[in-house]
């Protein structure tokens, strides 16, 4: 039984969708925690202030995301308010998030507006966000790399198999479903690789799991640097960078194509200085007809041997002619400051802050007989909660033992004093326990040092 003076924030904005467009007034939503690759669900409001119906339909996520409200058309009578309930997949979603979601109406071909889902994702891992590093892969050799995938909340946890892969890597998974071996297939592309695994698990409240790989595949053909950043360009200017290509097997450089993708631009081929037959200098030269901002594509290069191409990522950025960059010096009239400490690596450190000037908020004592934790934290504004594991011995395994994630209280700068009793228990037997904080990207940390208890 978990018991503390805690009330999920509920508490809603109402404001115009955006002040030119829809006259509807939307009522943002908070989900209930949810593991990621189920569906986040809330009821969504929407109140017609106008004095004739509006219909809303075409709802979807801003982001590139699947979501849906149901049902999927709306018609708002004046002066009402109707309820929606909003979904979105949170497959790629980890710790606080929030889904906007867009929307149109038939108001005289005026009609767009808005609103938010947002909550808590969690994951089942001890490492949310776990990943797979493979460096350069010097093809055709291509070595194995394994990660180990656990979870404290959920011990027995397994990997039964892949359910979808990118087309380069091949994946194996150890007998006892424990480790993920990953590697690059012979035949990829050359240059930089980034993608997502999603893993089928044994854990029926996280079906999937998401294993992030990356890897930087060398070939015949290995350009001075990739990615490329073209750094900050002017409109008007020779806005052009060079990559120098080289081939490690010593043999002369022949292009078929080269191309462009993702921004305006043209590339031009030379001989590399000293004159070399496996060296091989390329301009790129990005275009005036390319649109301001973040400049981000690819140089895509063919040689005549049609299993030889490598890709090499562009960055950059475009800025107008006549756009000013300030930027801030320190060496002169610059004001006085003083130093402040950022947030800290380790939790702990933080949770154990001095709370001196900050005033204390104290959690009821919970009902029954079992062992009592006390605990207390502040400047919390980074943590979302906390999970309370308990063994029979120190060194033994730790099983979580609290539904959910018990919520932390973030009030300014206030102390907060936390109580939880442990209820399921034998009487005279010795537990030790654990707590472990959660923070809002969903990384855990625990605090202190494991505490023994012995049940009355």
């Amino acid at each position: 039984v978990l018991l503390a003076l805690f009330v999920c924030a509920s508490a809603t904005s109402i404001s115009s969708a955006t002040e030119k467009h829809s006259a509807l007034k939307t009522e943002d939503c908070i989900f209930d925690d949810v593991y990621a690759f189920n569906e986040a669900a809330c009821r969504v409001s929407f109140f017609n202030p106008s004095d004739r119906p509006i219909k809303v339909f075409d709802v979807k996520l801003a982001k590139t995301i699947a979501g849906r409200i149901d049902p999927p058309e709306l018609l708002v009578a004046p002066h009402a308010t109707v309820y929606a309930m909003a979904y979105a997949d949170t497959s790629g979603s980890v710790g606080r998030s929030r889904f906007p979601f867009q929307f149109k109406t038939d108001e005289n071909g005026i009609g767009a507006g808005a609103f938010s889902i947002s909550g808590f994702v969690a994951n089942v891992l001890d490492n949310p966000k776990p990943e797979v590093d493979l460096g350069v892969v010097n093809l055709p050799l291509s070595k194995e790399k394994g990660v180990e995938l656990t979870s404290g909340e959920y011990p027995n946890l397994k990997i039964l198999g892949v359910a979808s892969a990118p087309d380069w890597v091949n994946v194996r998974l150890s007998d006892d479903g424990r480790l993920v071996f990953v590697s690059v297939k012979r035949d990829t592309t050359w240059g930089l690789h980034s993608a997502s695994l999603k893993l089928t698990t044994n854990y029926s409240d996280q079906k999937y799991i998401r294993l992030d790989v990356k890897a930087d595949v060398h070939g015949a053909l290995v350009p001075s640097a990739n990615p490329v950043d073209l750094g900050l360009m002017r409109v008007g200017n020779e806005n052009e960078g060079l990559i120098r290509l080289n081939r490690t097997d010593g043999k002369k450089i022949e292009i078929k194509d080269v191309e462009l993708t993702g921004f305006q631009g043209a590339v031009k081929l030379a001989p590399c200085k000293p004159k070399s037959a496996d060296c091989l200098m390329l301009r790129i030269a990005v275009s005036d007809k390319q649109v301001t901002g973040s400049v981000k594509g690819k140089l895509l290069i063919k040689t005549p041997n049609h299993d030889e191409r490598l890709e090499v990522d562009i960055w950059g950025l475009l800025v107008p002619k006549d756009f000013k960059i300030q930027t801030l010096d320190t060496s002169k009239n610059a004001p006085s400051s003083s130093v402040v400490k950022g947030d800290s690596e380790n939790i702990g450190d933080v949770l154990r802050s001095s709370v001196s000037n900050a005033h204390s908020i104290d959690i009821p004592v919970p009902s029954g007989n079992g062992p009592l934790l006390k605990w207390t934290v502040s400047n919390s504004a980074q943590v979302y909660g906390f999970q309370i594991y308990r063994a029979f011995s120190e060194d033994g395994a730790y099983l979580k033992i609290n539904k959910g994630i018990y919520r932390s209280i973030t009030e300014g700068n206030e102390a907060i004093n936390y109580q939880w009793r442990d209820v399921d228990v034998e009487s005279g037997k010795s537990y030790w326990y654990k707590i472990v904080a959660v923070k809002n990207d969903d990384t855990k940390e625990m605090l202190g040092h494991p505490l023994k208890a012995v049940a009355k």
